[in-house]
């Protein structure tokens, strides 16, 4: 009985620790999840102002040639 309950005490003992790196492993994921979102929305919002930079300076290259054409 006694050898029983050293070995059931040693699983015990090996799953809380298992148990222990698993959260542990789970909230760096989380923190890796958090980063990488507030990475993609800094994308997004640099990809926004460089997409509304190409469509100004399309469209004043494009009344610029029209004005040009007009004068010419």
């Amino acid at each position: 009985m006694s050898a029983l309950n050293n070995v059931m005490s040693s699983h015990l003992l090996q799953h809380a620790q298992q148990t222990g790196m698993l959260h542990d492993q789970a909230v760096e994921a989380t923190n890796y999840m958090d980063r990488g979102n507030k990475g993609l929305d800094k994308a997004v919002k640099n990809n926004s102002s460089s997409r509304t930079f190409t469509l100004h300076f399309l469209f004043f290259l494009t009344f610029s040639v029209l004005i040009l054409y007009w004068y010419i």
